[in-house]
C-alpha cells in the first residue's frame, strides 16, 4: 500500500523517513480484515494535513511484516481492551473524522474552562468570607 502511494501518487519520503502527499489527489479508501470482519477508512482518516502536505497516519514495516495502524485507526474505531480474555473489540467511533475530534475536543476545554472558573470563584468566595 505505501509502495502504491509512492509510485501512483506522487508521495515522497523526506530526509527524516515521513511520507508526504499532495492533498488534492484522490486516494482510495483502505480496507483492513480482523476476525472477518472489514473496518474501512477513508483518506480523511488516514492522512493529517500540515502545511499543505498530506501525511499518512498508517506506518508499515517491511522488515518484521506489521502495521501500525496510528490515529486514524483509533479516530475511526473505538478499541475495548478486554485483559481478562485476552482480546481486543472494535466499534465505530462517534466521531469520523478530525473535524469531529476537533470539534469534541473544543467542547472538553470549555467544560474544563468552566468548571475551572467556577472552582476559583467558590474558592475566592470561601476565602472573602472567611476575612
Amino acid at each position: 500500500m505505501l509502495q502504491t502511494l509512492l509510485n501512483d501518487y506522487s508521495c515522497k519520503i523526506d530526509s527524516s523517513s515521513y511520507m508526504s502527499c499532495d492533498c488534492d489527489g484522490k486516494y482510495p479508501k483502505l480496507n483492513f480484515v480482523f476476525s472477518g470482519k472489514v473496518f474501512t477508512l477513508s483518506p480523511i482518516d488516514y492522512f493529517v494535513i500540515e502545511d499543505d502536505k498530506c501525511y499518512p497516519t498508517l506506518h508499515y514495516n517491511s522488515k518484521i511484516n506489521y502495521w501500525i495502524l496510528g490515529e486514524g485507526f483509533i479516530r475511526r474505531f473505538y478499541l475495548h481492551f478486554d485483559m481478562d480474555q485476552m482480546r481486543i473489540g472494535f466499534a465505530k467511533s462517534i466521531t469520523k473524522s478530525s473535524e469531529g475530534m476537533a470539534t469534541w475536543l473544543l467542547a472538553v476545554i470549555i467544560t474544563c474552562s468552566v468548571i475551572g472558573f467556577i472552582l476559583i470563584c467558590a474558592c475566592l468566595g470561601v476565602y472573602i468570607y472567611k476575612k
